[in-house]
């Protein structure tokens, strides 16, 4: 669908990322020109605002004036952030409750909603920060799930492989480093998962001059000492 424009654009994606909360019009200028808006500014943002209701379906129903801003009036199941976080937090209460089964599928339905960091690259650095922070909890969300794959026993062979893929696009964080040293030992590949200790050691002190998290050197010495029953790899849970 055609928005008419990169204010349209910008200011679409602004009021999605805080759906249902009021927005100011500064803090919609800030997301538009990062800081540098024309004299125009706050007439355009009106202007733009004007041409989302009428290009949008439902566009007058949905981009309400409020207050000193704009907010966007959605159900939970018509956006996918929202939806997103909906299941993260129904699965942290299986998790409270102490049913990983349950939180499983959760996880899996809050994950497959992802289409990609949709405000990265759309400019400014409220926008950007804002794609940065979603991708954070997609990807502690992706380690929650990691982690109970691995405790409920859960396709661990498939699980190297994906993990392998996730270590590669993220070397540097050390949980996935944990839990795919933990899925090698249970799939029976004890001597992989001290390779894999290894070569984690000299990558971290290669690109950053540091030694391995305690996460790790526990795993490892949990794996060297064989027949240990390994502690879970959680992460922090988004």
């Amino acid at each position: 669908m055609r928005l008419g424009g990169r204010v349209q654009e910008r200011v679409l994606i602004a009021l999605l990322l805080e759906a249902g909360r009021v927005v100011s019009v500064d803090r919609l200028v800030e997301a538009v020109w990062d800081g540098r808006p024309p004299a125009t500014a706050v007439r355009q943002i009106r202007k733009g605002v004007a041409e989302l209701r009428r290009r949008l379906p439902a566009g007058p129903r949905l981009v309400l004036t409020d207050g000193p801003g704009y907010r966007t009036a959605v159900a939970v199941e018509q956006v996918d952030l929202l939806l997103f976080h909906a299941h993260l937090g129904s699965a942290r209460e299986e998790l409270a409750a102490g049913r990983p089964a349950r939180a499983l599928p959760l996880l899996r339905a809050a994950l497959a909603l992802w289409r990609g960091p949709r405000a990265a690259g759309a400019g400014g650095r409220v926008l950007e920060a804002a794609s940065a922070a979603l991708e954070e909890h997609r990807l502690r969300a992706t380690e929650q799930l990691c982690a109970l794959r691995l405790e409920l026993g859960r396709d661990t062979g498939d699980l190297v492989g994906e993990l392998r893929e996730l270590v590669e696009a993220y070397p540097l964080r050390e949980t996935l480093r944990a839990q795919l040293m933990r899925a090698l030992y249970l799939a029976g590949r004890q001597a992989e998962a001290l390779t894999e200790f290894a070569r984690v050691r000299a990558y971290l002190s290669e690109e950053l001059g540091v030694d391995p998290s305690r996460e790790l050197v526990r795993m490892h010495a949990d794996i060297l000492r064989r027949g240990t029953v390994l502690p879970g790899v959680t992460g922090a849970f988004p």
